[in-house]
């Protein structure tokens, strides 16, 4: 009974292997066609680079080159839903018909929220190449995608500092950190039935996720910040002493506060599309939304395969138009950081406020 149970595993393992090795070796099949198009800016006409064009039922597609044009290959014969996606824009969707054999034509054109359209960056150029000779070498499509759930998330790991006598470094120094991700990414964990990584659980940013009624500096005290301080006795040991320091900065009324100039700079490729990124993120902007003061303003720049500005810098009375904005963002392409954040740079530059 072992001997076959070990067979049938062994089975399970080697079928999908043969499978995909058939498909590449053997002649594609016959059944298929090509489509074809370009991708234009709605307003200027100008052809676009860095699009993504997907048939998304299917997880192929292509990428705009320079010249806003895209070719998707051995496409099954049938009736497809194309769409175009591009940062700054709303998706675009086309019903096209692929006979076999043949090449069907489509075009694209997009309302940009931004003046023209950006250039290709390098660094999009290259993911793109990346991803066209991981599809097979020519421009045929992004066949070998990664899966939907793929995963890259990481913790750097954590070292715990070891013990050192005082007359040796008699200066110890900590940074003030006020990040809580922590607890709310290790509760997901838990809540999902997943054992968090180890690396996953930061102390300090437990401790700072709780609100805490330490004594503020008032108005007539000449340092911004109060200091509150205990020892006690380590819980696991009673001889070891631990030292709670906590610091509360001065409590500026919102009336108060200077105006603010903000400028966004949101990741929206393809490893955004899952709930609890992009779509979490876009529920934080529209609650932002909704405390603004007439006298900050907002700006929104994205990156993917390109880098654009979705949302130019508007008072914060603008309500309605920082939502749309919002709604607007959609996941897909590859990563272009260099230049998204040039984009936000020169953007927040444009709109500085003195003595905000």
């Amino acid at each position: 009974m072992r001997s076959l149970v070990a067979l049938s595993l062994t089975l399970l393992f080697l079928l999908p292997l043969s499978h995909e090795a058939s498909a590449v070796q053997g002649a594609p099949p016959t059944s298929t066609g090509t489509i074809v198009g370009t991708v234009t800016d709605a307003k200027t006409g100008q052809r676009l680079p860095g699009v993504n064009v997907v048939i998304d039922s299917l997880q192929i597609g292509d990428a705009t080159g320079q010249k806003g044009r895209f070719r998707i290959t051995q496409v099954p014969a049938g009736t497809h839903v194309v769409t175009a996606r591009f940062a700054g824009s709303v998706a675009r969707q086309k019903r096209v018909s692929v006979d076999e054999g043949e090449t069907a034509r489509i075009s694209f054109s997009l309302a940009l929220s931004r003046q023209g359209p950006p250039s290709m960056t390098d660094e999009a150029e290259s993911a793109v190449a990346l991803r066209m000779s991981r599809s097979g070498g020519g421009r045929g499509g992004l066949r070998r995608q990664r899966p939907s759930n793929w995963n890259t998330e990481d913790y750097a790991p954590i070292e715990s500092n070891n013990f050192r006598a005082v007359s040796d470094p008699p200066l110890s120094t900590f940074s003030i950190d006020v990040d809580g991700a922590s607890y709310t990414n290790t509760r997901r964990f838990i809540r999902d039935g997943e054992r968090p990584p180890k690396d996953a659980v930061r102390i300090e940013e437990f401790l700072n996720y709780f609100q805490y009624d330490y004594p503020a500096p008032t108005a007539e005290d000449e340092h911004p910040f109060a200091a509150t301080m205990e020892v006690g006795p380590a819980p696991w040991r009673e001889k070891h002493r631990l030292v709670h320091i906590g610091v509360q900065g001065r409590r500026v009324p919102q009336a108060e506060r200077p105006p603010s100039n903000l400028v966004f700079l949101i990741d929206v490729s393809g490893s955004m599309r899952s709930p609890r990124k992009l779509p979490l993120l876009k529920k934080g902007f529209r609650m932002l939304a909704e405390q603004l003061r007439p006298e900050d303003r907002v700006a929104m720049v994205v990156y993917a395969g390109s880098s654009g500005i979705v949302l130019e810098s508007t008072p914060g009375t603008e309500t309605d138009s920082i939502k749309q904005a919002i709604a607007r963002l959609e996941a897909g392409g590859s990563t272009a950081g260099a230049a998204g954040i040039r984009q936000a740079y020169q953007v927040a530059e444009e709109n500085f406020v003195e003595d905000g």
